[in-house]
């Protein structure tokens, strides 16, 4: 059951640290920001870890993949907040300071399931992998939220007859479903 005025929630990390200097860098990331949010799903494919640097070892890689993955959390966060202003609440700390209004984290389980319920809770997928059933998704679930999700490996098996209906693989695609659901 949705609320009659549902808003747009976010809880999670979006900001990107790189561990050493080994790690992607912002230069690379800017200059591939917009084919990113084209296609969110593209960091799972095997032929853009080929370009990105085939010499790294499995761990520098999946270093590389949690960094883009916070990155493009980052991209879609700034998205929503542009479109959305009032009608988005985001869950975290500011540490850029980027000029969005974040609330103080929460790890109350009955706090986070009142934030959730009724509203359209934002989810781009764990950093660790791409499997649309992890904590958070599991949790909007639970708290009677509406999830909408990043595509992962596994949504249209998993989702069935509503993957449509709740997973974006682009920002264009995220944004007119949440003016439609709104």
């Amino acid at each position: 059951r949705i609320n009659k005025e549902p808003k747009i929630i976010f809880m999670g990390k979006i900001f990107f640290q790189p561990k050493n200097q080994n790690s992607i860098n912002y230069d690379f990331l800017s200059s591939n920001k917009e084919k990113l949010l084209n296609n969110f799903s593209i960091i799972d494919n095997n032929n853009f870890w080929q370009v990105i640097n085939n010499k790294k070892n499995e761990h520098q890689k999946f270093e590389d993949y949690k960094i883009i993955k916070t990155f493009l959390r980052e991209l879609i966060i700034n998205e929503i907040h542009k479109n959305f202003k009032k009608k988005f609440i985001l869950y975290g700390e500011d540490i850029k300071k980027i000029g969005i209004n974040f609330k103080e984290p929460t790890f109350d389980l009955k706090k986070i399931k009142k934030i959730y319920q009724g509203n359209l809770c934002i989810d781009t997928g764990s950093i660790l992998g791409s499997l649309s059933l992890h904590p958070r998704s599991i949790q909007i679930i639970e708290s009677g939220g509406l999830l909408i999700q990043s595509q992962q490996n596994d949504s249209e098996s998993m989702w069935d007859g509503i993957n449509e209906k709740i997973i974006f693989n682009s920002i264009n695609v995220l944004i007119e479903n949440l003016e439609k659901y709104l």
